[in-house]
Order: C-alpha cells, then sequence, then structure tokens
C-alpha cells in the first residue's frame, strides 16, 4: 500500500484525515513498520487530530508514526543536521515581528530622536530588500558580499546575532 510517497489535497471537510489515517493504518496493519511512516500538515491542530485518530485505530502503535506540521518537522530537521545546513548549535528562527524589529533597531542605532521619520523610511526600504532578497533565496552570507544592494543590509546582518538576544519572537532550543 505504501509503496510511493503520497499527497493528498482537497478542500475542508472532504475526508483527507479519514482517508489519511485509513490508508497509514492499513499500511501497518500489513506489515509497514511504523517508525518509517512520516505524516506531515499544515496545522497544529490537525496533526493532534491525526495522532488521536491512529492511536484510535492502531494503539500503542501510533507513537511510533512521526505525525508533525511541515513547520516542526522541518525544525526538527534543522536541529538535527544544522552543522551541515551551516548553522550553529545555537540558531533561532524569528517570526516576521522578530525579524522587523531587529530591522527596525538597526536603522534607529545611532540616530538622535529627531531622526524618527528618517529611520522609519529607511526600514521600509530595507525591509524591502530583505524581502526580496528572501524571496530570491540569497543566503545569508549575501548581504556580507553586498549582493542585497543596500549600505544598511551589512549592518543587519552582523548585527542580527546581538539582536536575537533581546528577541521574545525567536524559535526557543
Amino acid at each position: 500500500p505504501f509503496e510511493s510517497p503520497l499527497a493528498i489535497v482537497a478542500g475542508a471537510g472532504s475526508g483527507k484525515t479519514e482517508t489519511l489515517t485509513r490508508r497509514v493504518a492499513r499500511a501497518v496493519e500489513e506489515g509497514r513498520s511504523p517508525t518509517t511512516v512520516l505524516v506531515l500538515t499544515f496545522s497544529n491542530k490537525a496533526a493532534a487530530e491525526l495522532r488521536e485518530r491512529l492511536e484510535g485505530l492502531l494503539g500503542a502503535a501510533a507513537h511510533a508514526i512521526t505525525c508533525q506540521t511541515f513547520h516542526g518537522f522541518a525544525l526538527r530537521l534543522l536541529r538535527r543536521h544544522g552543522a551541515e545546513a551551516g548553522l550553529g548549535d545555537d540558531f533561532s528562527i524569528a517570526g516576521d515581528a522578530a525579524q522587523k524589529a531587529m530591522v527596525k533597531r538597526c536603522c534607529a542605532d545611532g540616530r538622535g530622536e529627531g531622526d524618527k521619520e528618517e529611520a522609519d523610511r529607511e526600514f521600509r526600504a530595507v525591509w524591502a530588500l530583505v524581502k526580496r532578497a528572501r524571496s530570491r533565496g540569497v543566503d545569508a552570507a549575501a548581504p556580507r558580499r553586498g549582493i542585497c544592494g543596500a549600505p544598511h543590509m551589512r549592518t543587519i546582518h552582523a548585527s542580527a546575532p546581538r539582536l536575537r538576544r533581546g528577541s521574545s519572537d525567536a524559535t526557543p532550543r
């Protein structure tokens, strides 16, 4: 039954969870090791629902199935293999609000109170560059090489570790 990966894409209430849990249960009942099954979904709520239904169908065997969100699974992989991805042991993932706060602090650093309007204008320009670099897949080293074009990109990249320490929106280790 599980000879190749399976993706189920359908609208709300169409039976995705039922289809997936029954298919996983059947594969395990037919001899597939639960440790070889990976079930990914978008929300924590859906992952919890899948785990609950699998437990109802398979009992204790369901605990060996990896059932997570895409983001949770990706974070788990990065924690386990971060060095291979060029990440240190202490990396964190900042949410959008924390990222914006870091960029704002960099743009405001060294400015007087009267320069708030200029700092805000600079923030909007730099944030647009950050979004553009992200959408193009520019790597973390790129701002040091000047690829993004804005002088503050190097400052933001260099300041990020210091600024992250004060961030409340970073993913804990």
